[in-house]
């Protein structure tokens, strides 16, 4: 946190305030020995502790400072940005929030209850974005964030409970921001909710849609972090639950998700295991953009290009609004791309399209791996080719001519016609 002043008077600022705890803590209290409710709490404590690689990044960062707190069945987080560092902060939190929950879902307790046949039992989250005050406290000597956006971002998160789908509700404020920094998070329609002991109604909005790349990237240790989460028997009792109860929205969300981590994981050493895990993803949620995402761009750096095609042109069809060059499905195979044969990838897309008679989008995947390797000669053939079947015959000429040039060995241009 900020520097306080030399009289330990409070310095207020602008933070995001994460709060989370237990579903129904109260009621396991009831049922449960003194011993086993705080076996069950510590565990808690233990996925909250699980889940700080998704903001341990900002440390590094001297525009942020932050403060993770478990007490009980409760978590608590506060980053405070500086102006330019809102929009990692933003991520941070989401990062923070879906970690937690994946954590939690995988603890002792929770697949104990899986086995056993019951739903696992939630963590709710609320996201605020306002001011607090920084002080340093004596016992023991620490700086922490008070005031009043914490006691509301709790009250954001106790409204989370009605929650149909994941169950992180946001204030207004992040809401805003969210939308301004990270357009592709999608939210339910923003409602007036009622929040005990504010005032008055309040808007909020539940959390549809974490675009995983968005937090499952933000930090390095972030995916090793989730080690525990993803290891096979976990994976195969979170798959049984989701394709079992469809209708649980949140346990779909998060074993798709898991299987999503785990694939991302493994996607560079192991495509053919990183392939399986996208599969079932792709059984549990089956309009999962980003497992389709990551499937075509594994698929394409084996070579299964017919295949890559298919899983690209899914994904297009669930969110149309993804772009052929800057969209987030492309940055995936650009990031795939960077170990591998970039024009190679993107001239093997161009390859397929033009086989099958897409001569436009196969030049625009030649142009696309010429942007990386401009020497490829068999790039320009193949946008010769694909340029002929648009009847642009100048261009095809152009092309050819470049490619001998490059590489005298290229096969005569075929005759015009």
């Amino acid at each position: 946190m900020p520097e306080t002043s030399s009289d330990n008077r409070p310095i207020a600022c602008e933070a995001i305030i994460l709060f989370a705890d237990i579903a129904d803590s109260v009621e396991v209290a009831h049922e449960r020995s003194v011993e086993e409710y705080d076996e069950f709490v510590q565990q808690f404590q233990e996925s909250a502790l699980q889940a700080k690689p998704a903001v341990e990044f900002l440390k590094a960062d001297d525009r942020f400072a932050y403060q993770l707190e478990a007490r009980g069945d409760e978590v608590l987080l506060v980053i405070q940005p500086t102006a330019k560092g809102l929009f990692n902060a933003v991520k941070g939190a989401l990062a923070y929030a879906f970690v937690l929950k994946l954590s939690w879902i995988a603890s002792r307790y929770n697949l104990g209850r899986l086995r056993n046949g019951q739903p696992p039992r939630d963590c709710m989250v609320g996201i605020h974005k306002g001011l607090v005050t920084v002080r340093r406290r004596p016992m023991p000597e620490r700086e922490a964030a008070e005031g009043y956006a914490i006691s509301f971002a709790k009250r954001i998160q106790q409204a989370a409970r009605g929650g149909e789908v994941t169950r992180i509700l946001a204030s207004a404020e992040f809401e805003s921001a969210c939308r301004t920094m990270l357009p592709s998070v999608k939210f339910g329609k923003s409602v007036l909710t009622d929040l005990k002991g504010i005032g008055g109604r309040v808007r909020a909005a539940e959390l549809e849609l974490i675009h995983y790349s968005d937090v499952l990237t933000s930090a390095t240790g972030v995916l090793k972090s989730l080690a525990r989460c993803t290891d096979d028997a976990t994976l195969a009792l979170l798959r049984q639950r989701a394709l079992a109860n469809p209708t649980e929205t949140w346990v779909v969300r998060l074993a798709a998700g898991a299987h999503l981590a785990r694939a991302r994981l493994v996607a560079r050493e192991s495509p053919n295991l990183a392939v399986k895990l996208l599969d079932d993803a792709l059984a549990i949620w089956p309009d999962f953009t980003e497992a389709h995402n990551l499937l075509w761009s594994t698929l394409f750096i084996q070579g299964r290009l017919v295949e890559a095609v298919r899983a690209y042109q899914r994904a297009i069809e669930i969110w149309p609004d993804v772009a052929l060059v800057d969209g987030t499905l492309l940055s995936e195979a650009d990031e795939m791309a960077r170990v591998s044969d970039a024009a190679g990838v993107y001239a093997g897309l161009a390859d397929v399209y033009i086989s099958h008679g897409h001569f436009a989008q196969g030049v625009a995947e030649c142009d696309r791996a010429l942007t990386w390797d401009q020497n490829r000669a068999d790039v320009y053939c193949l946008r010769a080719i694909a340029k002929r079947g648009l009847g642009d015959l100048d261009g095809a000429d152009e092309d050819y001519s470049r490619a001998f040039e490059l590489d005298e060995s290229v096969a005569d241009k075929p005759p015009d016609g």
